[in-house]
């Protein structure tokens, strides 16, 4: 059975491989949450990316936040979703 310590791990692994051509900074886990049934971990990821939205008039950057979804007994990463916090 995995931990969240190790859950974490692997959504970060998963996070480096599918954004390594995106230019991203500050890479943070920020949650992790076990399911209601026991069989996943909901590993939430932040990280800052550049922008030219002039709402951000402080910093180029604004945080975007990943949610992964990791399988408990396998330890496969089985989603990767975008998280709003609006």
């Amino acid at each position: 059975m995995v931990g969240f310590k190790e859950a974490a791990q692997k959504a970060l692994s998963h996070f480096r491989d599918v954004m390594q051509s995106t230019p991203y900074q500050n890479i943070c886990v920020e949650e992790i949450e076990k399911s209601e049934d026991g069989q996943f971990w909901f590993v939430t990821i932040g990280y800052d990316m550049p922008t030219n939205d002039s709402s951000y008039a402080l910093s180029n950057m604004v945080r975007r936040y990943k949610v992964f979804k990791v399988n408990i007994l396998t330890e496969e990463v089985v989603s990767m979703k975008v998280r709003n916090l609006e």
